[in-house]
């Protein structure tokens, strides 16, 4: 976890005047009123604060984004798609819109499933909770306007990305990689449509809360999916990519939860599918860990790259 600052009147640890003032002016307050707490990662894409201080509100969460693309894809998410799920998100109080880029949410309780001390049933009922919200979100109707089709788009980016790895892996990784992963044919995703995805769904991005009562999460607040900032129509088996490759190889119990809250299995073409997704979301990650230097980022490919080669 990053430091976090302490609670400080009026003021928030990498933030300007510009943030200060439109956060306090969009939720009724003077700004000495306010009290921030810097509970972001630096790795991350946006800077996030924990504030307080709201009249007639809990604390609320202030996040600020540094690109456009990041910003609007969630701002989009909260207005368009969460509204018709079930109370398993924050909600949006207020949007700051350009040049300071920020959404205020309310808060919402829990730890990260992924940082909290948790009991291997509730890491089971988390998983089910997932599944039960990602179906729901794939089923926000949304059109697809692309003209490209997700195979075409397969196929292109599959193509980019092994030719970036080769630098990142071993002759013999790059050969497995070749023949295992390599050409993709685009009929394989005929008639797939995209989708709301959220495109970074890891129990990093899941908050928990207690208690589990006969398998299940008890009640609507112990159990809540936030970070949309990547959140944008896909092929919806990108939303299950990160779970298969980091997550249930070791843990097959958390995979079959996962899939009686999705409410279905996979099809046999559904798994082809994902292994040629996962290898793809392997190469990008060591591709892009090896050109930025990123230990931590390595690591994850690595694991990723294991999962599909084994």
């Amino acid at each position: 976890m990053p430091p976090r600052d302490p609670l400080q009147p009026g003021r928030a640890v990498g933030a300007d005047a510009n943030l200060l003032q439109r956060v306090a002016g969009e939720v009724g307050c003077d700004s000495e009123q306010l009290r921030w707490r810097f509970i972001g990662s630096p790795r991350g894409p946006c800077r996030v604060w924990q504030v307080s201080g709201v009249r007639d509100a809990g604390g609320v969460i202030v996040k600020q984004f540094g690109s456009d693309r990041a910003f609007q894809q969630e701002r989009h998410a909260y207005q368009r798609w969460l509204p018709q799920l079930p109370e398993e998100t924050a909600s949006l109080l207020a949007v700051c819109d350009a040049p300071v880029r920020a959404l205020v949410l309310a808060q919402v309780p829990g730890e990260p499933l992924a940082q909290a001390p948790v009991t291997a049933g509730l890491e089971r009922a988390a998983h089910k909770r997932a599944g039960y919200f990602l179906r729901a979100l794939h089923g926000v109707p949304e059109p697809d306007r692309d003209p490209v089709s997700i195979g075409q788009a397969v196929q292109l980016r599959h193509a980019a990305w092994l030719a970036r790895v080769r630098p990142a892996v071993s002759a013999d990784e790059y050969a497995q990689l070749c023949e295992r992963a390599a050409p993709v044919d685009p009929e394989l995703f005929a008639g797939v449509r995209r989708v709301p995805c959220h495109r970074d769904f890891t129990p990093g991005n899941w908050l928990v809360s207690g208690p589990v009562i006969d398998g299940h999460i008890a009640g609507q607040g112990g159990f809540f999916v936030v970070d949309f900032e990547h959140a944008h129509l896909d092929c919806p088996l990108f939303d299950i990519v990160k779970l298969w490759t980091d997550v249930w190889g070791e843990r097959p119990d958390l995979e079959a939860a996962f899939f009686a809250g999705y409410g279905r299995a996979l099809g046999a073409v559904e798994q082809q599918q994902l292994r040629v997704l996962a290898a793809m979301h392997a190469m990008a990650t060591v591709a892009w860990a090896h050109e930025h230097a990123d230990l931590h980022f390595q690591a994850l490919g690595q694991r990723a790259l294991r999962r599909v080669l084994g």
